[in-house]
């Protein structure tokens, strides 16, 4: 009998020498799988390039050529490749990519070219495809129409559709419990958290009762809140834009402790700092600045977090604080971050 550990050896041993002779058939291929797959975008579209000298400029043209393929791969091979541009930028050769696949029916890229249009500042190009794929869903919302709502000015369509992502991530919550958090642990509050399902229609309820309502959290709903307090304080509402920023920052601490140094509180505190700064309250926009600038420091010094962090608060500094001096500082702090050595 084969003792139990060389059997299994031998078992993984055969797999990835059968791996090995697979891959060796399409080493190209292969090569672009690993460095897509481990993040290596920039260097993947550099081995595509040398296959396809025409992606970026006439990527149909590479689309043909692949479909000329004899491996069975080739139309993952044109998903990775759309991807890989997308990725890295070339979003025009991404987005024809995109349609030559929906449109041959290889494959469904509709929301990828929703997303293309809108890294290419084309919003209307966006609510066009998404309301055309959705014309016939009753109460459809979608988190994307929302921020592109949000950066045509909508506000009220882009809140509408925040509130409906946020309705629907809380009634999954409610549904899956109504005496445990996300993770199953019993809930502190003696607040009673049992809430009939079809009574949450957060849509109906003022933003004040909105945020009453929610008495429990997961890390579904912290993006929607987020969201809605961008909306608001987009739209000059300030108070509630901050009431938001402090909700989705105290559902971060209840899922990871108090004073947890997770990117997510990060990014709230830079948020809520300009929240501050748009209010007037510069004091407290410096202190947000601050405690976000803390955690980025700590999770890791160069980012492009901790770069925008210092740009707001040398903004804050510069133009509202009139210390020229510490403006200056910030912004060679930011060259600092920001430059990879």
């Amino acid at each position: 009998m084969i003792p139990l550990k060389e059997s299994i050896a031998s078992r993984v041993f055969n797999i990835a020498q059968l791996q090995s002779l697979q891959l060796n058939t399409n080493p190209w291929w292969s090569n672009v799988k690993t460095l897509y797959y481990t993040g290596r975008y920039a260097q993947a579209l550099s081995v595509c390039e040398e296959k396809f000298p025409t992606m970026i400029e006439k990527p149909v043209a590479a689309a043909t050529e692949i479909l000329s393929l004899s491996h069975s791969g080739k139309f993952e091979t044109m998903r990775t490749m759309s991807d890989i541009l997308f990725r890295c930028n070339k979003r025009k050769a991404a987005l024809q990519l995109y349609h030559y696949m929906t449109d041959r029916g290889i494959s469904d890229k509709r929301y990828n070219i929703a997303w293309c249009h809108y890294r290419l500042g084309e919003y209307k190009s966006v609510v066009d495809v998404i309301q055309a794929d959705h014309k016939n869903s009753e109460n459809y919302h979608d988190i994307l129409l929302g921020h592109v709502y949000l950066k045509m000015g909508r506000y009220d369509d882009a809140e509408t559709q925040f509130v409906l992502e946020l309705q629907t991530e809380y009634r999954n919550l409610i549904e899956h419990s109504n005496n445990t958090d996300y993770y199953g642990r019993p809930l502190k509050s003696s607040t009673t958290t049992v809430v009939k399902k079809d009574t949450v229609n957060f849509l109906a309820q003022s933003p004040e009762d909105r945020l009453h309502a929610i008495r429990t959290t997961s890390g579904n709903i912290i993006p929607a809140l987020i969201c809605l307090a961008d909306v608001y304080s987009k739209s000059g509402k300030y108070s509630q834009a901050a009431a938001y920023y402090k909700k989705a920052l105290q559902c971060v601490y209840e899922l990871y402790g108090d004073g947890a140094v997770v990117l997510d509180a990060g990014g709230i505190l830079n948020n809520l700092g300009n929240n501050n700064k748009r209010s007037g309250e510069y004091s407290k926009a410096d202190e947000c600045y601050e405690q976000a600038l803390a955690i980025y420091t700590e999770l890791h010094k160069e980012s492009a977090h901790h770069a925008m962090t210092l740009i707001n608060q040398g903004f804050l500094y510069h133009k509202h604080l009139k210390d020229l001096e510490k403006a200056e500082s910030l912004s060679t702090e930011k060259l600092c971050v920001s430059t990879p050595n």
